[in-house]
This record gives structure tokens, sequence and C-alpha cells, in this order.
């Protein structure tokens, strides 16, 4: 097995044109591990470094990370830690977001360092959480705190969905006591499994 970190998954090719019927029948399958678990991979910081994104009393996106096309069949990341901070003075909520909805293209670029991982810091605005949106964890800062999340809960280990498509994991946040426009900056540390 290549990668024992991806899900169980069949794949029928035909080598010429089959005859009828065109029956495939999977009764179960199982993976199982003797031993424990230990995972190979990097730790990759995605940031916005010293750029920061203004926040109103409108759900703004700080950063989306998500793993690269070319490696997205044989990659998946988990969020460990979260760094959010604002340098001005009223409350925020955040929110850790799986595959945001009615989000803008923006333009991906590559976290560096070695990474299968690439981020993106220009999808701008986001409607809210709605039926379709995950969302992972939430929480709140305040007056010039330095908000850390120390461990994320959620077991989910995004990588590509049934459609081919990469998951997204976003960092959202709204400005919750004015419509003043809050300067946020954030990090999520991620581990890549590969």
């Amino acid at each position: 097995m290549a990668n024992p970190n991806l899900h169980l998954a069949y794949e029928l090719e035909a080598l010429g044109v089959p005859a009828a019927p065109f029956d495939f029948e999977v009764i179960c399958a199982a993976a199982a591990s003797e031993g424990g678990d230990d995972p190979v991979g990097l730790s990759s910081p995605v940031s916005r470094y010293r750029s920061s994104v203004q926040v109103t009393d409108a759900y703004a996106e700080i950063l989306a990370v998500r793993v690269k096309d070319a490696v997205k069949d044989r990659v998946i990341f988990s969020p460990k830690k979260l760094d959010i901070l604002s340098s001005t003075k009223d409350d925020v909520l955040w929110l850790v977001v799986l595959n945001p909805t009615g989000m803008a293209a923006g333009a991906w670029a590559d976290v560096g360092g070695g990474s299968s991982l690439e981020v993106n810091k220009t999808r701008g605005a986001w409607g809210g959480p709605g039926n379709e949106d995950h969302i992972m964890e939430a929480g709140y800062f305040s007056d010039d705190t330095d908000a850390q999340l120390s461990q994320i809960a959620s077991r989910v280990r995004p990588g590509v969905k049934a459609d081919g498509s990469a998951d997204v994991m976003a960092v959202m946040a709204v400005n919750v006591s004015a419509a003043n426009a809050e300067l946020i900056f954030a990090t999520l540390h991620c581990d890549e499994f590969f």
C-alpha cells in the first residue's frame, strides 16, 4: 500500500469493450493496524505574516488552506493550532470553517518550505455560516489579546472531496461589538500526512 492515510477505494478499468452485465458489487472492506499508528509528514504554519485583513461587522476570510492539486490524491492535512491577533480593541468572533460556501475564487499560492499545501489570502467577504458550512472551531477575543487555540479538536482531516476537488479550510472573523474596522492577523498550524 503506497499511502495508508487515505480511504479505501475501488477502481475498475476496461481494457476493451465490456460485455453486459455491468455489475460491480462490494460487500465490505476494512483496514487495520497492528502496533499503532506512526504518521509521517510535515508541520507547516500557514500565515498572513505581517499583512492583516480589515474586519468589520461583516464576516471576512482571513486565510484559507488546501492541498495542492498535484498531490491531492496522496496527502491529507490536519489543523492543530490557531494563532489569531487583533491589533485594535473591539470584540472579535473567529471561526475555522471546512469548505465555506459562497466564496470568490481568489488566488492560491504555494505555502513554501517543501509543504504540500497552498494558501489563499484574497477571497474576501463571506456571507456567514450556512447549512452547508462545517464550523470546526470558534471563539472570541478582545482588547489587543492574542487568542491562541492550542488544539483544534475536530478529527476531520481535509483532503479530497467526492467530486475530486480539494477540501478548503478557512479562518473567518467578524467584529461582534461594532462596525469599526479591526485589523486581524492569523496563522493556522497544520500537520501534513503522506
